[in-house]
């Protein structure tokens, strides 16, 4: 802080003596403007200059101002001694508190001083929080005691409680008054939530319910609907918030005038409703009191649904007895319409029941086996014996099954409550043979496509001989006679040379393809990355002639035979590059997994394929474009599919990215 014109003209060893001191000591005058300060004082509250104006209320607390500056005033005009605790405040904005004292100087200054008291008043703080935390704490149990005892006598009373109009009778008496309310009133709703059903009781006069009950009807919102529709607790604690909340409705019945109330929904079983307790006083609804309530209301639930339940008990009991009868005739018909047999066994193995037409199938009487042990019938019922004995172990089962010269499907299911069991057998000669017809058709087909595969693979390869002799000498007569005759026969040449070619095309590709069957050889892991590096050394030529671009990420170790992957891949690359657009070819592979299998996808920006011909494009000899347009046999998504499948996969076409293109997803196994 520079020198001020009061501090140069008394710079003598006083005012070094209180620079030097590490208390904050200040000098002020009566109107509170700073005439000195020492070193202790600058470099607490950070104000190094001691500006014409400046009082000392700057270095305080904004909220402590006002109060120090009247007591300084105060004191200035009685000469008494200055004593005030204040916040203080650092540069950085946080405070302390220190205890100011200042006495009277002559020529109107006051000399003051400031003393940390911040320890102490915090620690009073704390001690005044703690007291009154632990009062309310101790009122807040004392009201928690009063109020369990309440519930505690209550629960008791509505537990003896025979019937519903002695229930609202014990709430009436006892936990109306222990809230405190003066009346109350009870609705549930009906299941669709149409009609209410008031229930006479805790002092609500028939008055208010009717009144309510227009109110319903004519859309009116109260607090009592609106616990019973919101299913939430409504806490009205004034007449004026009543009235601001509900201005169509008054609370006002019977001469009382209502202050506040307190609506709580309702679960009695299945149906929802609502209780509302109204109060003579305005209330404050403390968290107590309000859990006081809630508990009040659950309580009233529960003794309703109780003696509800007891009430409808023996009509409940009938009923069930009435429905049993009719299963058990129902059964009956069931039984006698449908050859089935139904049979039960104690734990000791002894038949209890046996019934059903289908004890004809068998040649048995339903006389001829209840009561005998099942273990004397081996002989006459073998097939059962093992899954009975396992469904009285408790362990249920289903099996098909031969006897006597019949097929059966049987259910054997274990009773855990009497440790018997219940079968079921259902007599299926004709659906067992019409399986075993279908099981042989199907090997009868798996036989002829094997003999279909072994004859169009003979004949590809005894094809091939006679083919390359065509091909050969059709060949020389182009070579050694193309031009000399007329331009009929030169046609003729190039007819017969091109269809020996396509001929050849034809056989190598048909051959190829039922080669993937006879040539299996176990499956091994491999990776499609070298896969793939070798497809496209085989398509070297084809690439680099169509500027195609190949991209792929990392591709996946499948098990398979790398030699069909090989030419999956050749054969999907090649198809890409064929069924090209007016842009050089992009084609993009990429790999995802899926539970034990690899999906695989090779997407182009080609031609693209029609959603009506997806599945056609994957037979043999299929093409959708002339041999003047694209040359081929139409055997390569066919060798895809077949070899796809001899992997357990699957494949097919859908549309490109963004509808350009088309890409072929495929499935082969993880490793």
């Amino acid at each position: 802080m520079s020198p001020t014109p009061d501090r140069q003209a008394g710079a003598d060893g006083q005012f070094r003596l209180l620079d030097a001191l590490p208390q904050m000591v200040w000098q002020a005058s009566c109107s509170g403007e700073l005439r000195f300060a020492n070193r202790a004082w600058q470099q607490y509250t950070g104000l190094h200059t001691l500006q014409p104006g400046l009082g000392f209320e700057q270095a305080l607390h904004p909220d402590d101002r006002e109060a120090a500056l009247q007591a300084w005033q105060a004191c200035c005009a009685s000469g008494q001694p200055f004593v005030q605790a204040v916040r203080m405040l650092r540069p950085d904005g946080s405070v302390r508190w220190f205890e100011i004292e200042g006495r009277a100087l002559p020529e109107a200054l006051w000399l003051c001083s400031c003393t940390d008291i911040h320890e102490r008043v915090v620690a009073d703080d704390w001690q005044q929080q703690t007291l009154a935390a632990l009062q309310a704490q101790h009122d807040r149990a004392r009201q928690d005691a009063r109020q369990a005892e309440a519930l505690l006598a209550l629960t008791r009373l509505l537990a003896h409680a025979s019937d519903e109009a002695e229930v609202l009778r014990v709430l009436t008496d006892e936990g109306v008054s222990a809230a405190g309310a003066a009346m109350g009133a009870t609705v549930l709703a009906s299941a669709d939530g149409q009609t209410l059903e008031w229930l006479s009781g805790l002092g609500a006069p028939e008055t208010l319910m009717q009144r309510r009950t227009q109110e319903v009807q004519q859309n009116i919102r109260f607090p009592l609907t609106e616990a019973l529709l919101t299913r939430e607790h409504v806490y009205v604690s004034t007449r004026e918030e009543q009235l601001e909340r509900y201005p169509a409705c008054t609370l006002d019945a019977a001469g009382l005038r209502v202050e506040a109330c307190a609506a709580l929904p309702l679960q009695v079983g299945q149906q929802t409703g609502a209780l509302a307790l109204m109060f003579r006083e305005a209330q404050e609804f403390s968290p107590e009191q309000r859990r006081f309530l809630e508990v009040l209301a659950g309580q009233l639930g529960q003794a309703l649904e109780r003696v509800r339940l007891a009430r409808t008990e023996r009509e409940h009991h009938r009923a069930t007895e009435l429905r049993a009868q009719q299963s058990v005739a129902a059964l009956k018909t069931v039984m006698d319409s449908i050859p089935l047999i139904l049979y039960a066994v104690d734990p000791h193995g002894q038949l209890t029941v046996v019934d059903g037409q289908g004890l004809a199938v068998l040649g048995v009487k339903q006389g001829d086996l209840v009561g005998r042990s099942l273990w004397e019938l081996a002989h006459t019922v073998p097939k059962i014996v093992q899954p009975t004995e396992q469904a009285l172990a408790g362990t249920a089962g289903q099996h098909t099954f031969q006897m006597a010269g019949h097929d059966f499907e049987g259910w054997f299911v274990p009773q855990p409550g009497s440790g018997g069991m219940i079968g079921v057998l259902l007599p299926i000669t004709e659906r067992a043979q019409a399986q075993r017809d279908l099981l042989e058709a199907n090997e009868q087909l798996r036989r002829s496509n094997a003999e279909l595969e072994r004859f169009a693979h003979v004949a590809a390869h005894d094809l091939q001989e006679p083919l390359r002799t065509v091909t050969s000498f059709a060949g020389l007569l182009h070579r050694h006679y193309a031009g000399q005759l007329d331009s009929r026969a030169d046609r003729y040449l190039n007819n017969m040379v091109g269809g020996a070619e396509r001929m050849k095309r034809l056989v190598d590709d048909l051959l190829t393809y039922t080669r993937l069957s006879q040539d299996q050889r176990p499956h091994i892991p491999v990776d499609l990355n070298q896969v793939l590096q070798h497809a496209l050394r085989l398509l070297h030529g084809p690439l680099q002639a169509s500027g195609a671009s190949v991209q792929a990420g990392p591709l996946p170790q499948v098990r398979g035979d790398r030699a069909q992957l090989t030419t999956l891949l050749y054969q999907l690359i090649g198809n890409a590059l064929k069924f090209r657009g007016a842009e050089p070819p992009v084609i993009r592979l990429s790999a995802a997994r899926q539970g034990g299998q690899w999906q695989l996808s090779v997407h182009d920006n080609g031609l693209g394929i029609g959603a009506e011909y997806r599945e056609r494009i994957f037979e043999l000899f299929e093409r959708l474009h002339t041999r003047e347009q694209y040359d081929g046999n139409g055997m390569g998504l066919a060798v895809c599919r077949k070899i796809v499948q001899l992997h357990g996969g699957e494949i097919h076409a859908e549309d490109g990215t963004g509808g350009e293109g088309s890409t072929f997803v495929f499935t082969l196994p993880a490793t």
